[in-house]
């Protein structure tokens, strides 16, 4: 199928025939390109939102187990958030290590949150937290987050963690395991700032 220039779309009662023998001068060109990149630079960016809040709006999902979430528990915390599902190993053998650490650093201003991004939803996660229990919210991935539609990205790995600093904006991020030596100087350093 052929495409018609823009000029055909534009005007119905045009003839392509008219058309395809018509060129733009290059002046006429540059003046096009021009308008182009002007309008470029006018595109509309979402506004960030107040108090760094715009890494935290996603999680406004459901929680799963016994702890409760809103991203406004967040604000003005470390926040490390664990993307996680109920069948990975490896999530699973990170849960004494994040023990470990939430109840390290916790005092200090640390919340760790895990988003479950199993594609069985609640069937799977609300049994998975209220037998586990763990002692951090376990929260429902929607599927804008599952199909890669927010700041997070696609998650091609799990689990993958994301540190949030105390603005509410990523500081680190990494797959698989990490041991709590290697998380605490990141924790550390997210607390100072």
């Amino acid at each position: 199928m052929s495409r018609l220039p823009q000029e055909a779309a534009l005007n119905p009662s045009a003839n392509p025939g008219e058309l395809r023998g018509r060129s733009l001068g290059a002046g006429r060109m540059l003046l096009v390109c021009l308008a182009m990149v002007l309008l470029a630079g006018c595109a509309h960016r979402p506004a960030e939102i107040p108090g760094g809040m715009s890494w935290l709006s996603p999680l406004s999902l459901e929680p799963m187990g016994a702890h409760d979430w809103i991203p406004e528990d967040g604000r003005g915390r470390v926040v490390l958030v664990q993307f996680m599902a109920t069948w990975c190993v490896p999530c699973l053998q990170q849960q004494p290590a994040l023990e470990e650490l939430r109840a390290r650093y916790e005092p200090q201003g640390l919340s760790v949150v895990w988003v479950g991004m199993d594609l069985e939803g609640a069937q799977v996660l609300v049994p998975f937290a209220e037998g586990l229990a763990p002692s951090w919210p376990v929260l429902l991935a929607d599927a804008p987050l599952r199909g890669g539609e927010t700041l997070y990205g696609q998650i091609r790995e799990l689990p993958t963690t994301v540190l949030l600093g105390r603005d509410g904006r990523a500081v680190q991020a990494w797959s698989g395991l990490a041991s709590p030596s290697k998380i605490a100087p990141l924790i550390e350093e997210a607390l100072g700032d």
